[in-house]
């Protein structure tokens, strides 16, 4: 893929499931990254995230809603490869996102090697997990770029986070910036101006977390904090 044609690959992959132990290595955050990341992942919340992954719809009785209370962020990889079907399935999956005027403003490139993945990883205060993965997903955007790209990129982000995790994959979303840098990250994969990658996922089968206390604080805040049913 050269910078000139501004074509896109396309790949795809299999589920690997929890407990397929490979004894392959662990990547991951350092420790020093990891207070710096914070892990999302607590005892409190690893239950349901374990039952529903690993096919715990029969034990939980858990629904549709359950894919998307259970994921989490994933910063510890298996030394294992993402298939390139599982890449596809995904992607063929979060191209249904709604997007303004459906412009579908998105494009896709993965990305598995490690040099280029370490450089992805300067390019963003929090991006450093972005070396560790196995894959890195750019979410680009280019020419037809406007107002509501940065919402629907949001959208389709969110839909490869929960179609990765529907397949037993772990993921962690970054943001690249400032713009430089999303320019940057768009030419490591040959794409030039005004090709921009300001969002990128991490991808890979998800490892054990090591022990300790995250530095973000877990679980979510509860509705009656959130929302308001106004009456004039």
């Amino acid at each position: 893929m050269g910078e000139r044609s501004g074509k896109f690959e396309r790949t795809r992959t299999c589920p690997a499931r929890p407990g397929d132990d490979t004894g392959g290595q662990v990547l991951g955050c350092s420790e020093e990254e990891e207070v710096l990341h914070g892990s999302t992942v607590t005892d409190e919340d690893r239950e349901p995230l374990v039952n529903y992954v690993a096919g715990g719809c029969d034990d939980g009785g858990m629904t549709d809603t359950g894919l998307i209370t259970s994921l989490r962020a994933t910063r510890f990889f298996f030394d294992r490869a993402v298939p390139p079907e599982d890449i596809e399935a995904i992607v063929d999956v979060a191209r249904w996102t709604g997007s303004a005027r459906n412009r579908q403003p998105w494009r896709f490139v993965s990305v598995s090697d490690h040099g280029v993945r370490a450089g992805l990883s300067r390019l963003g205060q929090y991006a450093q997990v972005l070396a560790h993965a196995p894959t890195v997903l750019l979410l680009l955007s280019g020419p037809d770029r406007g107002r509501d790209t940065e919402f629907d990129l949001g959208r389709v982000c969110q839909s490869v986070l929960l179609a990765a995790h529907a397949r037993s994959l772990g993921s962690c979303p970054v943001s690249l910036y400032p713009e430089d840098n999303a320019r940057a990250a768009a030419r490591l994969v040959g794409l030039a101006a005004p090709w921009r990658a300001d969002h990128a996922i991490a991808l890979g089968h998800p490892a054990p977390v090591p022990p300790g206390r995250p530095a973000i604080p877990a679980g979510r805040k509860p509705v009656r904090e959130l929302l308001t049913h106004f009456q004039p």
